[in-house]
Formats: C-alpha cells, structure tokens, sequence
C-alpha cells in the first residue's frame, strides 16, 4: 500500500509539472507553495530549456515552406509567359471583335469573350460601346521573352 502512495505521489507531482508547463497562468497553487517545490522547480527548468529549441525549429520549418511555395508561383508565372500592354489606333470600320481576333492567346484566356472583357475593362469600354476611327485603345498579351 505503500508502494501505491508513492506512485500517487510521483504521478501528482509529475502532472502538476506538466499543468505548470503547458498551463502556467491557470495554476491554482503557485510553485513556491507545492511540497517539494525544488522538485518542480527542476521539472520547469528541464522543459523551459526544451521549448526555444522547438520554437525556433517551427519557425524555420514554416519560413522554408513559405520559401517554397512563393518560388513556385513566381516560376510558374515566369514559364507561362510575360504579360504585356501595347496601343492601337483604331482604323476606320474595326470593331473590337474584329481587333481580338489578332491579339487573343487561348493559353491565357479561356475563350474569346474573356479577352473581350478584360480589354473593355482596361479601356474603361460599355458592352455596347462602338469604336471611333482614331481612337487610341490598350490590348493586353503574353510573351514569352523578358523586356526590360
């Protein structure tokens, strides 16, 4: 029976220890108070020692991974491809139907009336709107060369 309160005693201890740990604000006796309190003292300094250690590897892990995946995504944007702006003066009888044909790249667009729209966006364009003879408008396309 004796054996039993000893285990008792030494499990108490070592749960305490760990509630002091993982729980330090919400402990009901504060350390100096615990009978053989030199004892979780020694119990806190083993794992306070444990815990910078485990931070600092955390973090690297994550700093590493964000690494990763940014890399990925500024090289899959750079292997598909630079996106580019160029002007063109609209001739008399062009309609922006007539003008996307020659400039739509279906690697990048999925169909004809995506470009459409995103041109009439950038040139500030009505669905309905028609095109003045001169008039200057912005045409968005992908190259796969680098320009300074």
């Amino acid at each position: 029976m004796r054996m039993n309160t000893k285990i008792k005693e030494n499990l108490s201890k070592k749960v305490l220890c760990y509630k002091f740990f993982l729980y330090p604000f919400k402990m009901e006796k504060e350390p100096s108070k615990v009978k053989n309190s030199s004892k979780l003292q020694k119990c806190i300094n083993k794992t306070s020692h444990i815990l910078p250690p485990l931070l600092t590897v955390f973090i690297t892990v994550c700093t590493i991974f964000a690494c990763v995946v940014s890399y990925r995504s500024v090289r899959t944007s750079a292997s598909s491809g630079f996106k580019y702006y160029t002007s063109l003066t609209v001739e008399s009888g062009e309609t922006l139907w007539d003008i996307v044909d020659s400039y739509v790249d279906y690697e990048h667009y999925k169909n004809k009336n995506s470009y459409i729209t995103e041109v009439q966006s950038i040139n500030h364009l009505d669905e309905n709107c028609s095109l003045d003879a001169g008039q200057i408008i912005i045409l968005p396309y992908y190259s796969g060369q680098y320009v300074k």
